[in-house]
């Protein structure tokens, strides 16, 4: 019934439309990048630096460990 690479999903209306994985991230990827940008605008308002830091992949976890060994130890006191 579905093609490799598709699949179907619903919107909030229940209408169904077919939609490739490529366009399914794309649109996550433009969610996720507003998202952050309004965070990183929220903190600076506050006076907090922040950055911001997008990875992939299969165990989160390992995600933020990697990521925090890469760019430092960082915590919440602000100090390294």
């Amino acid at each position: 019934m579905f093609k490799q690479g598709h699949f179907r999903i619903s919107d909030k209306t229940n209408l169904e439309s077919e939609v490739t994985m490529p366009q399914v991230i794309e649109r996550e990827e433009e969610e996720e990048s507003k998202h952050l940008t309004s965070i990183k605008t929220k903190a600076s308002k506050e006076g907090i630096d922040c950055e911001t830091i997008t990875v992939h992949g299969e165990e989160p976890y390992q995600e933020i460990i990697d990521t925090t060994a890469k760019n430092g130890r960082h915590d919440n006191s602000g100090q390294e």
